[in-house]
């Protein structure tokens, strides 16, 4: 329809390629598009375009129209609409964290983080107490395990090594329990509803999580072996990797490299940013802990939004 306006003298401020981008985002081209583009006597009317390249604001569809040959007037503009989900992915992107585009700035975000632990606090420190009574749970598994190998006269050392075993996989079974605090952190950053119970809601990634325990040990403790510099490296280049695992599923070692390259290309800021969260905590903890009623979901709110703009969030993770 709008290749046919091309034949006519136009006497307004916009030209038809105009027209065509300022399609972009309509929710429904037949309710917003082709009632505006009203024409008279070969002129369209300046009023009715001008209403036609508002539209778009008001809608969250997107339309990209190909070009198409001004010598046929008849053919028909092919467009592919793409539907936008409700909860769409937002913040960051692993390929721009990766590549080092995406610019930030700790003590910026500590400070955001600050400003808006309103709301946070007491959700975070149930959803942490909870973790650590299951945690606690974890590291105690091995004591009956112990007892029972001893009781069948089997070797202490033997009892010894498959109780530590165990212990390993179970606190590992815990891991996914951190990551729902953190993502309790992005959703709260974003204005989502929030809630302590949810830190359940990621045992799925259970078998992943143990794997991924098991090699980053591996690596960091080769690290040290090798002149204690690549251990101390690999300490810090893998602070993402648990949450990529769950909030991204991906695999153990895919999320190792994707943290550990990201967080090279912001080496000192994110070396720097785990340091202070530590001196944070440590200091909290001198006077009877009392800060830490604080610090604790302060530092957790900004370890999830420094997270949410590297590599931002999925939409499942946004869902109310």
């Amino acid at each position: 329809m709008f290749h046919m306006l091309a034949g006519f003298n136009l006497e307004v401020d916009i030209t038809i390629d105009e027209l065509f981008c300022s399609l972009a985002d309509c929710r429904d081209l037949f309710e917003c598009g082709i009632a505006a583009a009203l024409w008279r006597r070969g002129n369209i009317l300046y009023g009715s375009a001008k209403a036609f390249l508002s539209c778009y604001n008001r809608f969250q569809f997107s339309c990209n129209f190909k070009a198409l040959p001004m010598g046929d007037i008849y053919a028909t503009p092919e467009s592919d609409v793409v539907q936008r989900r409700h909860c769409e992915r937002a913040g960051g992107n692993i390929e721009d964290a990766i590549d080092g585009k995406i610019d930030i700035s700790m003590l910026a975000i500590l400070g955001e983080a600050w400003r808006g632990l309103k709301g946070f606090k007491l959700k975070c420190h149930i959803a942490t107490a909870i973790w650590f009574v299951v945690y606690l749970v974890a590291v105690m598994i091995s004591f009956p395990i112990i007892f029972a190998l001893s009781a069948l006269g089997a070797n202490e050392g033997f009892s010894s090594a498959i109780a530590s075993l165990l212990q390993f996989i179970a606190i590992a079974a815990t891991m996914p329990m951190v990551v729902g605090i953190t993502i309790m952190g992005i959703r709260h950053s974003q204005g989502k509803s929030v809630s302590a119970g949810s830190t359940f809601n990621y045992f799925h990634r259970a078998p992943a999580a143990i794997l991924w325990y098991f090699l980053m040990t591996l690596m960091i403790v080769l690290g040290y072996l090798l002149l204690i510099l690549p251990g101390i490296y690999l300490s810090f280049a893998y602070m993402f990797s648990l949450p990529l695992i769950v909030e991204k599923n991906l695999g153990a070692w895919a999320a190792l490299e994707v943290s550990r390259k990201a967080v090279t290309r912001i080496w000192f800021r994110a070396t720097g940013f785990l340091m202070l969260i530590m001196l944070l905590v440590t200091l909290g903890m001198i006077p009877l802990g009392i800060p830490l009623i604080w610090i604790v979901p302060w530092v957790t709110l900004a370890y999830a939004m420094l997270y949410f703009k590297l590599f931002g969030a999925e939409s499942q993770t946004l869902a109310d």
